[in-house]
């Protein structure tokens, strides 16, 4: 199983790749909890503060379009084994939204 304590500074590929060799359901989920708790340990490092519903849908989003450079095929298992349903996204605090520019 991929390392779970993910380095704060880490290249894109190197967080996402290692769950598409993932088989198990207890191993999607720990990886995915990994990631969870890297993107919060990130934001609270630059100083924006993330929820857990905001870093799960980031996280969620983040694998399935990585997934889906390789082929719809893997994304489609990607999503089935994360147990992942359609993307819906947090309501983000008014600040962080006009941060982002909207």
């Amino acid at each position: 199983m991929p390392r779970l304590n993910l380095p704060l500074r880490i290249t894109v590929g190197d967080k996402y790749r290692p769950a598409l060799s993932l088989r198990t359901q207890p191993e999607a989920q720990a990886y995915f909890k990994a990631c969870v708790e890297h993107a919060i340990r990130f934001a609270a490092m630059d100083g924006e503060p993330l929820s857990i519903e905001a870093a799960e849908y980031q996280e969620r989003a983040n694998l399935l379009y990585f997934a889906g450079y390789y082929s719809e095929l893997e994304q489609q298992r990607v999503k089935n084994l994360f147990r992942f349903k359609d993307l819906v996204a947090p309501v983000l605090p008014e600040t962080r939204v006009k941060r982002m520019g909207f």
